[in-house]
C-alpha cells in the first residue's frame, strides 16, 4: 500500500477529504479534552473550538489516536501519548521505550513539526505549520520504503490569510514566513521533554 503521510495539517480540515486521519493533541484539546493544556493556550484552543460547523467536534473526538495500515504505525506523537517528544535528539534508550511493545516494522509520528527518519521512526514534518529549515508543506510517501517530501506553496498569501482572522495565535503566521529551523527546534522540545 502506497501512503502519503500529512502530519500537523493545523486546520486545513479540506486536505483531509477522502483521508484516513488519527487524533493528535490539537484535536484531542479543541474537542474538549484540555487535561493537559498549558494555560496560555486555553483561550487559543477556546476559539478553535467554536469555529467548525455541526458535528466537527464529535468526529474529532471519534478519531483514533492511532491507525496500523500494512505494518507502518501511525500516531501523533509517539505510540504512548500524543504529546511525548521524540527528536532527533532524543537519547536511544528514550526512544527504544517510547516504541516498547509496538509489532509493525515502522512508526510514523508528528507532533514536533519537523521531519525525519530515526530507525523506524518516522516524522514527515508539518503540512500546515512546519518549524523546519525552508518554507514548505512537509510530508512522507511510504511504501516500500519512506520517501520525505517538501512542497513548495504560496506561504504569503497563507500568512495574510490567517492574519485576516480573528485567529489568537499570531506566531503561527510568522512562523509560516520565518521557519524556525530544525535544530533550534529539536534542541527546544529535548529541553522540554527532559522537564
Amino acid at each position: 500500500m502506497r501512503v502519503a503521510a500529512l502530519y500537523d495539517v493545523h486546520c486545513n480540515v479540506h486536505a483531509l477529504d477522502e483521508a484516513y486521519a488519527i487524533r493528535g493533541n490539537c484535536e484531542r484539546e479543541v474537542a474538549g479534552d484540555r487535561r493537559e493544556l498549558p494555560g496560555e493556550l486555553v483561550e487559543v484552543t477556546e476559539w478553535c473550538g467554536e469555529q467548525p460547523g455541526p458535528g466537527a467536534l464529535d468526529w474529532l473526538a471519534s478519531l483514533p489516536p492511532a491507525l496500523s495500515l500494512d505494518g507502518v504505525l501511525y500516531c501523533h506523537a509517539t505510540p504512548r501519548s500524543d504529546t511525548e517528544f521524540v527528536t532527533t535528539l532524543t537519547p536511544e534508550d528514550y526512544l527504544q521505550a517510547s516504541l516498547d511493545g509496538v509489532d509493525e516494522r515502522i512508526v510514523v509520528c508528528g507532533h514536533t513539526h519537523v521531519q525525519f527518519e530515526r530507525k523506524r521512526l518516522v516524522n514527515p514534518g508539518s503540512v500546515g505549520w512546519p518549524w523546519d529549515d525552508e518554507r514548505g508543506a512537509y510530508w512522507a510517501i511510504l511504501d516500500d520504503g519512506v520517501e520525505l517530501r517538501r512542497t513548495p506553496y504560496d506561504v504569503e498569501a497563507a500568512a495574510a490569510a490567517i492574519r485576516a482572522t480573528d485567529f489568537l495565535f499570531s506566531s503561527f503566521a510568522d512562523d509560516l514566513l520565518a521557519p524556525r529551523g530544525a535544530e533550534a527546534t529539536m534542541r527546544r522540545f529535548e529541553e522540554a521533554r527532559r522537564g
